[in-house]
């Protein structure tokens, strides 16, 4: 099955109806209405000139206008730009004048950062093919008319828009620019399509029991990355509901993953022990199925022990920009040493994966260390 983002989309939103698909504060919406505001934005941005093969940076945090503006460029053919809303002028300046990007979504408001102002600090040279801002509010001021000297267009009015019900895209079409660590001092560009995406999110769902009912997702992880991002289009491709969290803090993540009965969390060893702090319940979240994780914090001894013992299931993964977040994960049964370990059987079938000697150029035996190679349909 070859499926564009729009053909996953309103398959799952025909199947489920009106099963929740974002869950945000005390906001639901339902994957009828993830579809309907996705084909609405998508009008409203052609209109503003955006079409087949352009790009929108996407500097937001884990919100719904995130991943409605991305459905929304997918429909058109359009590109979504990925930028860490913890990126600041220098990296933004390079991200928007190398990818070409026509406008660029922003929150001004977000955990009370002078987006606008850092924006602002670009060079002209950078923004120059910047024809417009969309800006995100939560009420919190009202939306200006300019930012940085380009017109801007409040998100939430492109909901507003008729619906554009015609899927613009073919399969092939390229939908995601993620941005990775490189050699040099710039980022560089990981390009994917609709087809690769569409198909490591359905690959993922069995591989990880996101089809067994009952299952949801906390979204803690930046959509911006591979990592949260794999996790939202997995759970979205099993018609599940995601919990959004715009910035992780244990408390609300503890919070909601109690009041919402998460089945799925994707973290890092941080969040899951400042979780676990703050409940005093030998066994405080029960619900949980599957905890992927990696590991940042080396001085948190014995974590995997710890955490286990009260019953998080922690389970590990592999995964990186060029091939997608997800694209390997231990088996749930394996002994204990191994289901820990980073890595695993990758989640598509027909994956190949092999060590290669690079002084020699031989292919390596198992227990030899080498350059990894890897063909997936991710």
């Amino acid at each position: 099955m070859r499926e564009t983002l729009s053909a996953l989309l309103e398959r799952v939103a025909n199947e489920t109806g009106d099963a929740p698909a974002l869950i945000y504060g005390e906001e639901t919406w339902s994957y009828a209405d993830l579809l309907d505001r996705s084909r609405r934005a998508a009008a409203a941005l052609a209109e503003l000139g955006i079409g087949r093969g352009d790009k929108v940076a996407l500097w937001l945090p884990n919100v719904p206008a995130w991943l409605t503006l991305y459905f929304a460029l997918g429909r058109l053919g359009a590109v979504a730009v990925a930028v860490n809303t913890r990126f600041r002028a220098l990296e933004v300046a390079d991200i928007l004048s190398r990818s070409g990007a026509k406008a660029l979504a922003m929150w001004p408001g977000f955990k009370d950062i002078d987006f606008a102002g850092l924006l602002a600090e670009i060079g002209e040279d950078a923004l120059a093919g910047l024809e417009r801002v969309l800006v995100h509010d939560e009420g919190e001021a009202p939306v200006p008319e300019w930012v940085a000297g380009k017109p801007v267009t409040a998100v939430r009015a492109l909901f507003e828009s008729p619906r554009l019900r015609d899927d613009c895209a073919a399969p092939g079409d390229p939908c995601n620019i993620f941005t990775t660590s490189g050699t040099t001092s710039k980022p560089k560009f990981v390009l994917h399509g609709q087809e690769p995406v569409t198909r490591h999110a359905r690959d993922c769902v069995a591989a990880f029991g996101w089809d067994r009912p009952g299952a949801v997702s906390y979204q803690a992880t930046p959509l911006c990355g591979v990592f949260g991002f794999s996790t939202m289009m997995a759970t979205v491709a099993a018609g599940a509901p995601n919990v959004l969290a715009p910035l992780f803090t244990p408390g609300e993540a503890a919070k909601a993953v109690r009041r919402h009965k998460v089945t799925h969390f994707m973290g890092t060893d941080d969040m899951y022990a400042g979780m676990l702090a703050l409940r005093e319940e030998p066994e405080p979240f029960p619900s949980l199925r599957l905890c992927g994780y990696a590991l940042f914090n080396p001085t948190l001894e014995d974590f995997a022990a710890r955490t286990m013992a009260r019953g998080v299931p922690l389970i590990g993964l592999y995964g990186m920009s060029e091939v997608g977040a997800l694209m390997a994960v231990q088996k749930i049964d394996a002994p204990l040493e191994d289901r820990l370990a980073g890595g695993g059987y990758p989640v598509a079938p027909e994956a190949v994966v092999r060590v290669r000697n690079v002084e020699t150029g031989e292919l390596c035996p198992p227990g030899v260390s080498g350059e990894v190679e890897m063909r997936c349909p991710s």
